[in-house]
């Protein structure tokens, strides 16, 4: 009988994973829409936050096959030069883009805009990802938006970069391990930290109403058990699909329950097997992205689109027609943007 502990046997191709970025980017669009431009707050858990969660399951179990595959026998420094290129140039463009677009919506002149310490504060710190500490380029006294973030959407960046420096270590913790119970015991004790860590702190900061308490719920150990999730399934591949359509049901309504219950403690592992199951199991799919998937671009440029359309009354004409204008003008700007980050992406790999 074969090892079903194998895990590089290659992927289908056949598969429908670009598909589901697309599907939870435009969800995600389509979220923010709702909340920013005032129509209401529930489209926060059902659009946002599975969709984001999903993404952070992906990249786990693609960033985790990647290094197994390609980066285990070299410099982690190569990983890590590979994830920058990935995800650095559409980012830096996204920075750029937002720290120049309030200009032409606020009152502050020229000179008082690109000359202003926030300007350049917010370039500072949005470069290093710690868009938190400065979230808008324009301050709460220069007119129009008010200081309000500029693109709310980009605190993930943070999370995904902890996550790409976090995974050397964790594949040598998991390689010490010298069984494979022992293994992925130790991949469930990093999620259990993670959730106990996500609802400790949610509830701390429920209780006194400490606001930097609930900041502090929503940044990297967080969201590990996403990442972990999903890099399971890439450590244990063969197995993980072995066992895929026993579970996916249970999964499902272990999912379902847990929302009826108003707990996320099963959230990472069911929604792992849902999201993957959907990938190898919805060929149909398969198609869509396959050769343009910039997702990931326009994930990085819808936001400050929208907070614009809502300032200048888009959503109070019409809803679906702010939300069609924010897809008309970020998808071509998006597209823009991934042909330059594969042009830089090319020019560094070549040169190396």
């Amino acid at each position: 009988m074969p090892n079903i502990f194998t895990n590089d046997i290659p992927i289908d191709k056949n598969n429908s994973f670009n598909a589901i970025r697309i599907i939870c980017c435009l969800a995600v669009v389509f979220g923010h829409c709702l909340t920013l431009s005032g129509q209401g707050d529930y489209g926060q858990r059902f659009f946002l936050n599975f969709s984001i969660n999903t993404f952070f399951i992906l990249s786990g179990f693609f960033v985790t096959r990647s290094y197994l595959l390609h980066f285990c026998n070299v410099s982690v420094f190569s990983f890590f030069k590979h994830r920058a290129l990935r995800i650095f140039p559409s980012y830096l463009c996204a920075v750029l883009f937002c720290a120049i677009l309030p200009y032409f919506f606020c009152s502050s002149t020229f000179c008082q805009y690109f000359l202003s310490l926030t300007f350049w504060k917010y370039l500072f710190c949005n470069i290093l990802t710690l868009n938190f500490i400065c979230p808008s380029p324009v301050s709460a006294s220069g007119g129009a938006l008010f200081g309000l973030p500029i693109n709310g959407a980009l605190w993930t960046i943070k999370i995904e970069v902890a996550f790409y420096l976090a995974l050397p270590l964790i594949i040598w913790g998991w390689s010490r391990m010298k069984t494979i119970r022992s293994k992925n015991i130790f991949l469930a004790v990093l999620y259990i930290l993670s959730v106990t860590w996500d609802a400790s702190l949610n509830h701390i900061g429920a209780e006194t109403g400490n606001k930097f308490i609930v900041l502090l719920a929503h940044q990297f150990p967080a969201f590990i058990s996403f990442f972990v999730a999903g890099g399971w399934f890439a450590l244990n591949y063969q197995y993980a699909r072995h066992i895929e359509n026993r579970i996916v049901i249970p999964a499902l309504l272990l999912f379902i329950g847990g929302h009826l219950l108003h707990t996320d403690v099963l959230q990472p592992a069911t929604l792992t097997i849902m999201i993957l199951w959907l990938g190898f199991h919805t060929p149909f799919l398969s198609s869509i992205g396959q050769n343009w998937d910039f997702s990931y671009e326009i994930y990085l440029f819808h936001c400050p689109i929208i907070v614009i359309l809502t300032h200048c009354g888009w959503f109070d004409l019409s809803f679906i027609g702010g939300c069609l204008s924010a897809l008309a003008i970020t998808i071509p700007l998006a597209l823009v943007v991934w042909h330059i980050s594969a042009k830089t992406k090319l020019f560094y790999t070549k040169g190396s």
